[in-house]
């Protein structure tokens, strides 16, 4: 039901399949995230806590106190929480939750900085190439967005998202031969 864009109804769903099994941590998670779309902070908020309760030692406790902060608009409690997260269990995910409240910041400066770390210990992870690409391009660093969409272009050839992004950065660089030829591949790879 979240999938089909139905945040109550799923809700409504997982109440049920905890009154049956309130330990069951994925209904919980999901329970939140729903509340959260329904915009009802305040029960997100407190089952937030209580997951991070239960599991201080994991990152799904304090990566749902971080989306409640975003909800509310707190960008320092979500940096702090988003942190924690990523520093119980380092992850693409928390990485990348973190990478966002970070780009919010002094330019995006240190979420650059903390992608250009994550990469040098995981060279393949494509989604953060991807974020890393797209904070240079934000802040018109177009060689270093360049860069970033080649190395995802590396790890996967097909992705029309990169080969788009990357033509567009050939583009800003006045590159306009190679971006031709990469738009037509993203093209291509995503007729639609």
């Amino acid at each position: 039901q979240m999938a089909a864009n139905n945040p109550s109804g799923a809700a409504y769903s997982l109440e049920k399949a905890l009154s049956t099994q309130p330990d069951l941590v994925p209904a919980q998670v999901m329970l939140t995230e729903a509340e959260l779309r329904t915009g009802d902070v305040a029960k997100a908020e407190k089952r937030a806590k209580d997951i991070t309760a239960q599991f201080p030692r994991r990152a799904v406790g304090y990566g749902l106190q971080g989306d409640v902060a975003m909800a509310k608009g707190q960008l320092t409690e979500a940096l702090a929480a988003y942190r924690r997260a990523h520093q119980a269990e380092p992850s693409t995910p928390s990485l990348l939750r973190l990478f966002g409240v970070l780009s919010r910041m002094d330019n995006g400066r240190s979420a650059i900085q903390l992608a250009e770390q994550w990469l040098k210990a995981n060279p393949k992870d494509l989604a953060v190439h991807k974020a890393l690409g797209e904070a240079f391009a934000r802040a018109g660093k177009f060689p270093n967005a360049r860069a970033s969409y080649e190395a995802a272009e590396r790890l996967r050839p097909d992705d029309a998202e990169v080969l788009n992004n990357l033509a567009n950065a050939q583009l800003r660089m006045k590159d306009n031969a190679a971006a031709v030829v990469t738009a037509e591949r993203a093209l291509a790879a995503a007729p639609g």
